[in-house]
């Protein structure tokens, strides 16, 4: 595969991670506190870096589950991947905001332990973090797939992903959506599954699987912004469908700036630490009477900080040891071949 595209995910992760803390620490934080300056609107749309991180989610989840063999090795490349280094930030940002938070942020440790199992949105617990509502559909997403792979219906994800948006889109269109409850709303994915499903369906393009329905599901999604979304925003997300599809097609070196590059790398851990963080600095830094931009530039340092130690001391360390054993564990492969054997014909 190409080294270059596979670098321009990154580089693509970067860019949503970065644009997502800015609409928190300039944006969100005076929606919440109030900053002492005038916020340029334009920071509110840093919000859609949220969406460019499920459709890169989208893609790489379609390609992990192009190369395993059995239901476990998805479930452990999951588990590797997600949990160990969200433990440790959401451990950390527990103590920090208990001990220097702002009040409305600061948890119980009956939370937290909750929160360690990814469910806490629906279980009605609050977030460790206020990012963490992400995890919760990233978690649905993950189920979904896994089912569609147990009773391999993936061949035909494009016929149901084509229903799936429909159905979605008819719901926010005739706003029967409002009477689902919330919850299920994230388990079902109803906000967000145009945005994952085009991210599969532009995996599906880039290796050269893609037939005619894979394009009408990522014409429907389009198309379902602007059902589901105030204009701006629906405007926003087409231009983010676009610069995917240039990324991943190497039409755009952009995203394979090193320093963006590098900024995906971190972005999990770095995504997983900086909003309430964050916010606890900037407002030390008003209550010292220090330059809020000073407080802002810090809170981004910090984060970028804490981010890269956690990649490479926790992430990645944890993923390779992980799976590592998961290869070399009797126990677990005994375990793998008996889902396997299970997985309905």
């Amino acid at each position: 595969m190409n080294s270059r595209r596979l670098t321009a995910l990154d580089g693509l992760r970067g860019f949503a991670a970065l644009a997502v803390a800015f609409y928190h620490f300039f944006y969100h934080y005076h929606l919440d506190y109030g900053h002492q300056f005038s916020v340029p609107a334009a920071f509110q749309f840093g919000y859609y870096g949220v969406h460019l991180f499920f459709l890169v989610s989208g893609f790489v989840i379609f390609w992990t589950l192009s190369r395993i063999k059995h239901p476990f090795d998805f479930i452990w490349s999951r588990f590797s991947r997600l949990f160990p280094v969200y433990w440790v930030a959401a451990t950390i940002t527990f103590l920090i905001m208990y001990l220097y938070g702002p009040e409305n942020r600061i948890a119980q440790f009956s939370d937290l332990l909750i929160n360690y199992s990814m469910l806490q949105g629906y279980v009605g617990v609050r977030h460790i973090d206020g990012v963490y509502w992400t995890l919760t559909l990233e978690l649905a997403f993950y189920f979904w797939m896994f089912v569609l792979f147990l009773t391999r219906q993936l061949p035909q994800i494009d016929r149901w992903l084509f229903v799936w948006v429909l159905i979605a889109a008819a719901l926010a269109l005739t706003d029967l959506v409002e009477l689902v409850p919330m919850r299920l709303r994230y388990l079902l994915l109803l906000d967000y599954i145009g945005l994952f499903a085009a991210g599969i369906c532009f995996y599906r393009i880039w290796d050269g699987s893609a037939n005619k329905i894979t394009y009408s599901v990522i014409a429907l999604s389009l198309l379902s912004l602007y059902v589901q979304y105030p204009l701006p925003g629906a405007l926003i997300i087409t231009v983010i469908y676009g610069l995917f599809y240039c990324a991943i097609n190497d039409k755009l070196a952009l995203f394979s700036y090193k320093p963006l590059v590098f900024m995906g790398t971190i972005s999990y851990s770095f995504y997983l630490i900086h909003q309430n963080i964050g916010y606890t600095i900037i407002q030390l830094f008003y209550q010292y009477n220090i330059s809020p931009y000073l407080g802002i530039a810090c809170a981004l340092v910090t984060g970028l900080v804490l981010g890269t130690l956690l990649t490479y001391t926790i992430e990645k360390p944890a993923m390779g040891y992980l799976r590592k054993l998961y290869k070399e564990s009797s126990l677990l492969n005994k375990i793998a071949n008996k889902i396997s054997i299970r997985t309905i014909s």
